[in-house]
């Protein structure tokens, strides 16, 4: 009995500290086979840090045999312990901790009549100046609960509301800060939720709370009337089942964050359509405008994405750092009008950074988007080769309504320079499938298409391109020749355009020299620009570097390869053309770090993608993988005496 009343203050699932602050979470409460006394009672811990523990869950008996106790999420032959309950810390109550941080009215002051009794400063004579205190009844009077509408616990261990105390001093609170804490109960959540019914703004970051696997009970669903935003990152999430069970609580439910749950290759339809089927009235987030699934793991579009376009009010949605490759693209028609099939009629801001898109069908699906006017996009292996304002210019361009892109305002300069600049890219492209190249031999050993196929084939790879050259293709030179018929000379002669180019040398040798302006053609590859300019400024070609500011409000951008023409590159009259001296070492500098920085990004996916797999497997045959983890970790036996036993 002694035993059981030692463990009655503890549960599965709950969260706990150790005496150094180390956090894990309850997986086993009860007598451990490998221990001194058969009837101790030992808490099984999981801990936060894989490295901290002892073993995985299972113990060595006195007869050599494995017995497994649990079994962790992350498996690991160091992830877990065996404690006393005396040595766990389960936590404070939110109103203690309330109580440390903020003051109440009648809380005596610290530093009486302005000086703090029995606290002094040295001199530099050697003497003693009492410390004075001006100011405390106003801070006092901002740190007063009464007077606050938002608070920030963070790291504080809390772990439950208290009793009728909440309702009594913080009842009017509307925004409250856990990040970071001991809490794990859902069924606690809603109570501390009752006692404050004017909570609109919630954050549970980095609190690992327990699944919950059935539908809320109706008093935990009546819970959280008033709450409109609600950040759940880092709380180790692992189903979608449990994501819309909490989402039945919320009904005003207009922010959601799950950045950073292992939600990727969970059975998202099946849980989509149980949630569907308990409410004919409202369909799953009818009222949510802005959801982060960054770092989710999710990796298809069709079976982890789809299922949100019909939100009805979704404005903002953050993918990244997901493994996403491929966008669908296509359209539908309804009631004589052309939408996008990717659905999302509201969506006005996307993230798709650090994902794996690789085809730029996906940028032209997104296009289709009515109300997308901000994306981010860096960090994807489409663009990964590519400069910095080359990338640039080409997203605005093939998405015709973007106003802000990677966080920066797209001018309507700068969107103007990227269209003529991208209509001269498909010139150069429709040059060498006609055959008649633009002198530097590309389409020598191709195919050559008939005027025909090539419209069809550039509608499909290009969509905007017909639009763009109604809008400017007189401006870039030779009109729309392809309507006229004469589509090779038309757009062929968008390359040869002349531009006023002034050049600048940033070069330490040359950097007193004034600008230079020339007017140069389009059709002038990067490598003849070299040669001008180390006959202008003095420095051999192979050791310089051009970067292209097509626009005053835009950073410089480097030119493309020395093969590429300047009409290519996006030069335009009145742009400037900078050119520095390499820095090989430097240089040399840049492409370690850029390697290292791919290598640890291909790690990184990889281990998502195996840790996804993991809990696929270990969900399907979970004590068999937990026995396997155990013998190949290898027994080393058990240690006698102290607070922990270990394999």
């Amino acid at each position: 009995m002694p035993a059981v009343d030692a463990l009655q203050d503890f549960s599965l699932g709950q969260r706990v500290a150790d005496e150094e602050g180390n956090r894990g979470t309850v997986r086993y409460l009860g007598p451990v086979a490998s221990a001194k006394d058969p009837e101790a009672a030992w808490v099984g811990v999981e801990w936060d840090d894989p490295g901290r523990g002892k073993h995985d869950g299972s113990v060595v008996t006195t007869a050599g045999k494995i017995h497994r106790h649990f079994s962790c999420l992350k498996p690991g032959p160091t992830c877990a312990s065996f404690l006393k309950p005396n040595k766990l810390d389960r936590g404070v109550s939110l109103m203690a901790v309330l109580h440390k941080r903020y003051v109440v009215p009648d809380a005596p002051l610290e530093a009486p009549n302005q000086v703090f009794e029995n606290a002094y400063a040295n001199t530099s004579r050697g003497g003693q100046k009492k410390i004075e205190f001006h100011g405390e009844t106003q801070i006092r009077a901002r740190q007063q609960i009464g007077r606050l509408e938002k608070v920030s616990l963070r790291g504080e261990r809390v772990a439950w509301a208290g009793e009728e105390e909440v309702k009594e001093e913080a009842s009017h609170l509307v925004e409250v800060d856990l990040q970071g804490n001991l809490w794990s109960d859902w069924e606690e959540l809603g109570r501390m939720a009752r006692q404050m019914p004017r909570l609109e703004n919630l954050h549970l970051n980095s609190n690992l709370m327990r699944p919950l696997e059935t539908p809320a009970t109706p008093e935990l669903r009546g819970s959280f009337q008033a709450l409109r935003v609600l950040i759940l990152n880092s709380c180790g999430l692992s189903s979608w089942a449990t994501v819309l069970h909490v989402e039945e609580c919320v009904p005003g439910l207009v922010e959601l964050g799950l950045a950073r749950n292992a939600l990727g290759g969970q059975d998202l339809g099946t849980a989509w359509a149980r949630r569907r089927a308990r409410s004919e009235i409202h369909a799953p987030f009818y009222r949510l405008q802005r959801l982060d699934l960054s770092g989710t793991g999710l990796r298809d579009w069709e079976d982890e994405v789809a299922f949100l376009k019909t939100l009805p009010s979704l404005r903002a949605l953050n993918l990244n750092e997901n493994l996403l490759v491929e966008i669908p693209a296509g359209t539908v028609q309804t009631h004589g009008a052309t939408h996008s099939a990717l659905g999302f009629q509201a969506l006005e801001a996307l993230d798709l950074s650090c994902n794996l898109v690789e085809s730029w069908s996906c940028l032209d699906a997104l296009n289709l988007l009515p109300r997308l006017h901000s994306l981010r996009f860096a960090g994807n292996p489409l663009t990964r080769g590519m400069g910095q304002g080359e990338a640039r210019q080409l997203l605005i361009a093939r998405m015709g309504a973007l106003r802000r892109l990677n966080g920066s305002e797209v001018s309507t300069k700068e969107r103007a320079d990227a269209e003529k600049s991208y209509l001269r890219r498909v010139a150069r492209e429709w040059g060498r499938r006609r055959g008649s190249g633009d002198g530097q031999g590309e389409g020598a050993n191709e195919v050559m298409l008939s005027e025909e196929e090539c419209i069809h084939q550039l509608k499909l790879e290009h969509p905007r391109w017909w639009p763009l050259m109604e809008q400017h293709g007189e401006s870039v030179g030779g009109g729309n020749g392809v309507e006229r018929g004469d589509g090779a000379s038309g757009l062929g002669s968008l390359a040869r355009e002349m531009v006023l180019v002034r050049l600048v040398s940033m070069a330490p040798g040359s950097i007193t020299q004034g600008p230079v302006e020339r007017k140069l053609p389009g059709s002038l590859t990067v490598g003849q620009l070299k040669l001008l300019c180390q006959r202008l400024f003095k420095l051999e070609a192979a050791m310089q570097t051009l970067s292209l500011k097509a626009d005053p409000q835009a950073p410089p951008s480097l030119l493309g390869t020395d093969e590429e023409a300047l009409a290519y590159c996006g030069a335009t009259s009145g742009c400037e053309i900078f050119m520095n001296e390499r820095d090989l070492k430097q240089e040399a500098r840049e492409k370690e770090s850029r390697e290292t920085a791919a290598r640890e990004r291909m790690l990184a996916q990889a281990e998502e993608a195996e840790r996804v797999e993991r809990m696929r497997r270990r969900e399907v045959a979970r004590e068999k993988q937990s026995v396997v983890a155990a013998v190949d970790a290898g027994g080393i036996g058990v240690r006698g005496g102290g607070d922990e036993e270990r394999l």
